[in-house]
């Protein structure tokens, strides 16, 4: 708006705004085009540095947001990384931790304890029931959706939190 009123103003000191103004655009101009040049080399470097390293999904996201963080480029655009302790399916955990158990027998067991609840979603032969974490389960997992059905919840339990799952299965 300034510069607008610079532009119409006939006097010197509305030379000199103009003038100004007109030099502040330019160096704007020059400045943008260096950054933006800096960016792109940024940007290229972490592209191959991801080509060689292959690195994992979570640490990709983490590279592109500290790359962007540095750049002062949004992230809202990318997923949140999380330092979430890893889970794996309760057959998987039975399997890998030796515990001769059935993943069936386990979920009545946990359901006894409230840690797992059964419930049900319409299916074309009536009503399809599925294990879902309770909220005094949460402490030893989460509830992912199911690859199978998006209507339907898988229960993933925490690694670091399974031992002291197994205390409450066995005993």
């Amino acid at each position: 708006m300034a510069k607008e009123v610079c532009m119409i103003q006939r006097s010197d000191k509305g030379k000199e705004a103009r003038l100004y103004f007109i030099k502040c655009e330019e160096q704007l101009k020059e400045l943008s085009c260096s950054n933006v040049l800096q960016h792109q080399k940024d940007f290229y470097a972490l592209q191959i540095a991801i080509d060689i390293l292959k690195p994992n999904e979570g640490s990709k996201i983490k590279m592109i947001d500290t790359m962007c963080a540095n750049h002062n480029v949004p992230t809202n655009f990318l997923p949140q990384y999380t330092e979430e302790s890893l889970t794996k399916s309760l057959s998987e955990l039975l399997k890998e931790n030796n515990v001769i158990l059935s993943p069936q027998k386990a979920n009545v067991i946990l359901e006894q304890e409230g840690i797992v609840e059964k419930k049900y979603r319409p299916s074309s032969k009536g009503q399809k029931a599925f294990w879902s974490l309770t909220e005094k389960g949460l402490k030893y997992g989460k509830n992912l959706i199911s690859p199978h059905n998006q209507k339907q919840t898988q229960t993933h339990f925490y690694i670091n939190k399974f031992e002291e799952l197994i205390k409450i299965i066995i005993n």
